[in-house]
Order: structure tokens, then sequence, then C-alpha cells
């Protein structure tokens, strides 16, 4: 089959992968568009091919991880341990290198081979969609990091009627996991204030998820020390315990 192969050389990190992935896109002269990391291998051959005969009615974007759900707290596509959330929520299909452990093969929340699930949140280690798509919803560049792009560009397909979906019809290795960083927490104060406003869009009934995504960022502001922003989450919502506050407070004191 036919293909454009478009590389933006950012190993000089002059772009945001935001802007990044907006230079290739307008590079791109095909119908379909495929964002890909750069540290990742195909275990699938003729992917390519797969994706084009996969039944995606109003698709917004495919990808091999994702998530049914957006919690109103702040927080990765995963909410929280992966062990801690019910399954059927998340689902992750590929062979993930991370730090200090052996690569390990991962088949979260799938059932059986060639399955597709509709979700709201795709990771962004892949993302395809179609060139359509892109033109009424490009990566949004008031972000300047390398995060959330992914989560943000979901929310966007979702808020234009589109559908979103995982799936584990083929397989790639990643040779890298995420970083939660200072960075990230930066990223996600934009992302909070765009999309908590958007009333109707995203819709958490179990308050299970919510306390979980708090406890997580909790956790992640305390790891970057971010102890003025953990007190002001603690007024915002309502999911504290007497657990995680002693577990704030020997933070704080500590840092």
């Amino acid at each position: 089959m036919d293909y454009e192969l478009i590389i933006v050389d950012n190993s000089e990190n002059k772009y945001s992968i935001f802007e990044a992935y907006n230079i290739g896109a307008t590079k791109s002269e095909g119908e379909f568009l495929l964002f890909l990391h750069d540290d990742i291998e195909f275990r699938t051959h003729k992917f390519g091919e797969i994706f084009l005969s996969l039944d995606l009615p109003y698709l917004g974007v495919l990808g091999i991880a994702g998530s049914k759900l957006k919690t109103s707290v702040p927080s990765p596509w995963w909410i929280s341990n992966h062990e801690q959330v019910p399954n059927g929520i998340l689902f992750q299909s590929n062979i993930q290198h991370c730090s200090n452990t052996k690569p390990q093969i991962i088949n979260l929340g799938f059932t059986y081979e060639n399955q597709i699930e509709e979700v709201i949140l795709v990771d962004g280690v892949l993302l395809f969609t179609t060139k359509e798509n892109y033109l009424i919803n490009p990566f949004d560049e008031n972000y300047s990091s390398f995060h959330f792009y992914d989560l943000d560009y979901s929310l966007g397909m979702k808020k234009n009627g589109k559908i979103n979906y995982v799936t584990n019809t083929i397989l790639l290795e990643h040779f890298s996991s995420g970083s939660l960083n200072k960075d990230w927490i930066e990223a996600s104060f934009k992302y909070e204030k765009k999309w908590n406003k958007c009333v109707g869009l995203i819709e958490v009934t179990d308050n299970h998820f919510e306390i979980l995504a708090f406890e997580s960022r909790v956790q992640i502001l305390l790891q970057n020390r971010f102890y003025l922003k953990t007190i002001q989450l603690l007024f915002h919502y309502k999911y504290i315990t007497i657990k995680l506050f002693r577990v704030i407070l020997k933070s704080i004191f500590r840092g």
C-alpha cells in the first residue's frame, strides 16, 4: 500500500509535541494520519492495512491504550494503579519497557483477539485518525510541553461528535514509559482549566473513580513538591481521608 513517512526532527527540542504533530500533519497529503512515538517497533506486519480494514463508525481517534472515562480530577488516562481500577474501564495492549524491569507483554481489559472498544481517552503512543478529523481538530498549541496532547486531542474529537476507539488487533513494542514529573503537572493545570468548563461532555457517576483519581493526584503533587497545589486540591474536592491527610502532612514537613 502507498504511504507517506513524515519525520519531524525535534532533536533540539524546538517544538512542543503539539507543534511537531501539527507540522507533520500539515505536510501530509494522505487521507489518513498515524501519529507515532519515535521509540516504538511494530511487531505486527501490514499494520496499516489492518487499521484501514477495521469497522470504525464516526472515527475520532484510534489507539492501543485508553480509558472509558475521564474523571473531573486531572489524572493520567489510567486514573490510578491498574489493579485498583475494575475490569472493563482501562485497555492496553503492547510490549512495554519500564525502567529497572524486564519488558512485559501487557494485555489489560481486552478479553478476545481483534477486539475493538469505544473509549473516551486514548494514549498517545499511537494515534490513528483521518486528515479530515485533523483539519477540524488540530493539536492545541496553547500547550507548550510534551504532555496531555493525546487526552486533549481525544476530548476534542468527542466534543465534535466523534467516537474514539482502542484495539488489540496490532502489537507494538514501546521502549520507554511516561513520567509524571513537574512538566506533566504544569500541563495538567491547562488541561483541567480547558476541559472542566465543558459541562456535559464527560459524566462520571461513580465516586469510586473520582476518589482513585484524587488520591493519585495528591501523590503526584507531593512527589513533585507542589505543596500549595496539594492544599488547594483538598479544599476543592471532598475526598480527603484521615489516612491521606496524615500522608500529606508527613510529606510537607519532610519536604
